[in-house]
């Protein structure tokens, strides 16, 4: 027997898309990723998924720590960054992106910041860190 309740999207592949998608108008070339690269990037967006739960029956509400890190000797921080990294979730809202490799479809009910706090790493002294927290409202499929 097949179960007909809702199931997830995976949050942090969906998060990643749709910044791969959309974030290059405003940063092309920033790298986004789940993990950290060997070496330093210019700029990157690392995604991690810090909680969360299915906000009701068709919407998951998964808590997001997006890492905004770029090289100081592009600029002073990686704040503004940051806010671009914002602007991108922020339009993401109320659209519907087609991530995977089987072609899985998710609509973006919401995004919901929480917070934006600067975070450097004294092991990373080369580079700055914004750090954004917040809830992205995914429709759950059937």
């Amino acid at each position: 027997m097949v179960s007909s309740a809702p199931v997830i999207h995976p949050a942090v592949m969906v998060a990643i898309h749709i910044l791969k998608t959309d974030l290059p108008v405003l940063r092309p070339g920033a790298l986004v990723s789940d993990r950290f690269p060997e070496t330093d990037p210019d700029e990157l967006v690392k995604v991690g998924r810090a909680g969360g739960i299915k906000a009701n029956m068709v919407t998951d509400n998964p808590l997001l720590i997006f890492e905004c890190w770029q090289k100081r000797s592009l600029a002073p921080n990686a704040e503004v960054f940051s806010t671009d990294v914002l602007m991108v979730l922020e339009g993401s809202q109320f659209k519907t992106y087609t991530y995977g490799t089987s072609a899985e479809q998710v609509f973006v009910r919401w995004w919901n910041p929480v917070g934006l706090a600067e975070f450097d790493d004294p092991d990373k002294p080369n580079l700055s860190r914004w750090q954004i927290t917040g809830e992205l409202g995914l429709a759950t499929k059937r």
